[in-house]
């Protein structure tokens, strides 16, 4: 989980730069990461069985 990693290091970095906002950061990297997610679900749901 490639991208788990990089959203981690970028909130852990902006936190640390900006401590009163931490919380607002992490949770919207969780905003992000669910989104990025269902995106990768996307085309198995266009797939069709035979």
């Amino acid at each position: 989980m490639v991208r788990f990693k990089y959203a981690s290091y970028i909130v852990k970095r902006a936190s640390e730069i900006d401590s009163n906002d931490a919380d607002y950061f992490k949770q919207n990297t969780k905003k992000y990461l669910a989104k990025i997610d269902s995106i990768k679900k996307i085309p198995l749901k266009l797939m069709v069985i035979k």
